[in-house]
């Protein structure tokens, strides 16, 4: 199953490819319908060679972990240089 076939199974129209994670490519999942709203956590696509998954509630925690993480060091180091 492809990324896009996957996503259309809970009809997501929209997917933003993101960064590796734990040996995963990480894909961003949302409808366009719903674009802007905050329902619940972000849902993520996981890939690794022909493994197609939705990411799970622990690794969901743990991404946007990384993410949060990564925001503040790249805040930080933009700071340092202004």
């Amino acid at each position: 199953m492809t990324i896009e076939e996957l996503a259309k199974t809970r009809k997501y129209d929209k997917i933003e490819q993101g960064y590796s994670w734990n040996g995963y490519r990480v894909f961003h999942v949302w409808r366009s319908s719903e674009e802007g709203a905050r329902l619940g956590p972000p849902q993520y696509i996981l890939q690794n060679g022909n493994v197609v998954r939705f990411a799970d509630l622990t690794e969901l925690g743990a991404i946007r972990r990384e993410q949060r993480l990564k925001r503040k060091s790249r805040a930080s180091e933009m700071r340092k240089n202004d």
